[in-house]
C-alpha cells in the first residue's frame, strides 16, 4: 500500500484529488489543507508520495513543503498540481527537485492527468526518482518517449492567447536554414 499526502488550501480540490486517487486500492490518501499542517503530518508519518498546490499560506507553501520532505527523505517524489503555474516556478520547481509539475488550468483532465503521472511515478525505484537527470529534449516530438525517460514538457501554447490579444504584429527571427527539417 502506498501513502500518498495531498496539500491543497481549496476544499473542493483536496476532495477532488483524494477521490480520483482513492479510485487505485493501492493508495492510501491523506489531505492537509495548508503547508503547515502538511509539515506537521510529514514530521509524524512516513509518505510515499506528496501532491502539494503551489500557493497555500504563501506563493511558495508548495516549495516550502518540497524543502522540507527532501532534508527528510529526499526519495520521495513531490507533484507540485497548481491552479497558479507559470513557468518561471515550473522550471524553478524542477531545479529544487520536483518530480513533476501540472497545470491544474491548462490541462483538458488535470485529474487524470495527476492520477497517470502518479501511476508511474509510483512504479519506478524511488532511488531512480531521486536521481533522474533534469533533461529538457530539444526537439522532440516523441511524447511517449518524453514521459517514459522522464523528460520534462513544457506547454506554452497558452501564451499564443497573449501574442494574439496584443493586436500589433509579432515578428518571430530564426536562424537561416532552421525550419521544418533539420538535415
Amino acid at each position: 500500500m502506498f501513502k500518498i499526502l495531498v496539500a491543497d488550501k481549496l476544499q473542493n480540490d483536496r476532495e477532488k484529488i483524494a477521490a480520483k486517487l482513492s479510485e487505485n486500492e493501492q493508495w492510501e490518501v491523506e489531505t492537509a489543507k495548508s503547508a503547515a499542517t502538511a509539515i506537521s503530518m510529514i514530521e509524524q508519518k512516513t509518505y510515499d508520495l506528496i501532491v502539494t498546490e503551489m500557493k497555500m499560506e504563501s506563493d511558495e507553501s508548495g516549495i516550502s513543503i518540497l524543502k522540507f520532505i527532501k532534508k527528510k527523505d529526499e526519495t520521495v517524489p513531490v507533484i507540485i498540481f497548481t491552479a497558479y503555474a507559470t513557468l518561471d516556478s515550473a522550471v524553478s520547481s524542477m531545479k529544487k527537485g520536483v518530480s513533476e509539475y501540472i497545470d491544474k488550468k491548462g490541462t483538458e483532465k488535470p485529474y487524470d492527468t495527476l492520477y497517470y503521472q502518479i501511476k508511474n511515478i509510483l512504479k519506478k525505484d524511488k532511488k531512480s526518482i531521486a536521481t533522474a537527470p533534469f533533461v529538457l529534449p530539444a526537439g522532440s516530438s516523441d511524447f511517449k518517449k518524453i514521459i517514459t525517460e522522464r523528460y520534462y514538457y513544457i506547454d506554452k501554447t497558452i501564451l499564443v492567447k497573449d501574442i494574439i490579444n496584443e493586436g500589433e504584429v509579432l515578428l518571430i527571427t530564426r536562424p537561416r536554414r532552421f525550419g521544418k527539417t533539420l538535415n
